[in-house]
């Protein structure tokens, strides 16, 4: 495929990664704003980040097996149903663990967005040019990209 459509599937991948950076934010917002303790906001960020350890490799043989539209298909029905559930958990008070579920459900929709896009990528680009496309998303060192993630564990860290 041509140049413009990976470069629309970079901007997708970018746009989706930077979703999941933001749901962590207001998680632990949505969290704090609730009465949340501080040990109960991070069992809402371990279950977000949890569902990156978890599923990844379950879904990476799924996104073999099955196209990329169902794929995002079942992603995106995860995010809904996980924000709903999380929004409505917050608004009545639910405890916390229901949270964290509901948290994990949606961030586990992120991950099937996410695999299902590297699937894509050698569907566009050429065979001689897929090294460097799949080096695209990685250029920045991985300290970079996760720094703000780090010292928010810190500083949770150290609250408690």
């Amino acid at each position: 495929m041509s140049q413009i459509a990976f470069i629309l599937l970079l901007a997708c991948a970018t746009a989706a990664h930077l979703a999941d950076r933001l749901t962590l934010d207001t998680v632990t917002l949505a969290a704090s704003v609730a009465g949340l303790t501080p040990s109960m906001i991070g069992l809402l960020v371990a279950a977000q980040s949890a569902a990156w350890l978890l599923v990844s490799l379950p879904a990476g043989v799924l996104a073999d097996r099955l196209s990329p539209r169902q794929m995002i298909g079942a992603g995106g029905l995860c995010i809904l149903l996980g924000s709903l559930a999380g929004a409505g958990l917050v608004l009545g008070k639910a405890p916390a663990l229901l949270l964290g579920l509901a948290t994990f459900l949606a961030a586990t929709g992120t991950v099937l967005v996410a695999l299902s896009l590297f699937v894509i990528v050698p569907r566009i680009v050429a065979t001689s040019e897929l090294a460097t496309a799949n080096g695209r998303p990685c250029r920045a060192p991985i300290w970079q990209r996760h720094a703000a993630e780090l010292d928010r564990l810190y500083e949770s860290a150290t609250i408690s």
